[in-house]
């Protein structure tokens, strides 16, 4: 059986497959936006793919120069006004949200502008939008996206420079500036997946005493945060994890700090200040805290040679997915693949299946 890590470790290929053809993958975004003028560019998902947004959308903005928020499917689906002059980006990577499929539905009848970036083109996401781009990850054996998580971060942010390029707002150098950075990033991830290995051998035993996990970002490293609370929780089974963005974590949240918790602060260097800070009070007070990034403070941090200014996000994302895959195999969490028979033995309509459109 292919084993979760090993699926982790197709990220740089499939990423540079997602490069290597972004002209195909989004030639209907590129088509459209170079006949409309689009001011608001908004992406709704749920789960994994809201963290994808959280991820994305800020570089999305810089590189399109459009505003670029996200959103979860039910705030969404709440609003009262739907801008008909506005690119509504609706991700899933299996397409079978049920939700999401269902809000996409609604602002397209509305005569809205939609998109799908999605794994099957004939999945109710994809069906529900006027516009399809596939993620490109290819079959992941497991429910838990990490590969997909990847792949359509990286999926959304080279639909920000392909929408920069078409309405002009990049000139060529700097288009083929952020090319060239996405694929060092993908070149990364091998480089971080090796180090976090190594990293997690070396700190397992104080890991596993934890109670909890907390991970902080700030700007794309957010929605990474985010991811790896979320992996942490549904692959390890074991563990309470909360994901924060590093300003709004120095706030109330610092009362609840203790040497229970391991917090991460994830550091491009970009939020230096507030990440050293935070990590000066977890190693002082409690002895419990680990810069992953640059500028480390000591030799249990996780050092990583960030490559790039602007896709540092995807080359920091294998240290939550491995972190959490490797948590779950220290606990002897069983790990189900999509196939695996225990997924529809659990309460209810089976463990993954709660949200699925397709699931009656």
């Amino acid at each position: 059986m292919v084993s979760m890590l090993e699926v982790i470790k197709r990220s740089e290929g499939k990423c540079k497959y997602i490069i290597e053809n972004r002209k195909e993958l989004f030639k209907q975004v590129i088509e459209f936006i170079k006949g409309s003028k689009i001011n608001e560019i908004v992406i709704v998902g749920s789960g994994s793919s809201y963290s994808t947004a959280l991820t994305s959308m800020l570089f999305i903005e810089k590189a399109s120069g459009i505003k670029t928020i996200a959103m979860l499917p039910n705030v969404f689906n709440n609003k009262s006004v739907y801008d008909k002059d506005a690119l509504y980006v609706f991700v899933s990577q299996s397409g079978t949200s049920g939700l999401t499929a269902s809000v996409a539905s609604k602002v397209n009848d509305l005569g809205c502008h939609t998109l799908a970036i999605c794994g099957d083109k004939d999945s109710p996401v994809a069906k529900a939008c006027e516009m399809f781009a596939l993620i490109g990850c290819g079959y992941e054996e497991y429910s838990y996206s990490t590969l997909g998580f990847t792949t359509s971060s990286i999926s959304e942010m080279l639909m920000g420079v392909e929408i920069g390029l078409a309405t002009n707002y990049l000139k060529e150098n700097e288009y083929n500036k952020y090319i060239e950075e996405a694929i060092k990033a993908s070149e990364s991830n091998t480089n971080t997946i090796e180090k976090t290995l190594k990293w997690y051998e070396k700190h397992k035993e104080k890991l596993l005493k934890a109670d909890n996990f907390i991970f902080y970002g700030g700007g794309s490293l957010w929605g990474v945060g985010n991811e790896g609370a979320l992996k942490v929780m549904e692959i390890t089974k074991h563990y309470l994890s909360a994901g924060y963005e590093i300003d709004d974590g120095m706030h109330g949240q610092n009362y609840c700090l203790d040497d229970r918790q391991i917090t991460f602060a994830l550091n491009d260097g970009k939020d230096n200040d507030k990440a050293t800070a935070m990590m000066k009070l977890m190693k002082t007070e409690y002895h419990s805290g680990y810069m992953v990034g640059v500028n480390t403070m000591d030799e249990d941090d996780v050092a990583l040679d960030i490559q790039t200014e602007n896709f540092s996000n995807i080359e920091m994302l294998p240290f939550v997915q491995v972190l959490a895959y490797s948590l779950a195999v220290s606990n002897n969490t069983p790990i189900y693949t999509r196939d695996d028979p225990r997924l529809q033995k659990t309460k209810g309509k089976g463990y993954f299946n709660m949200h699925d459109a397709t699931n009656k």
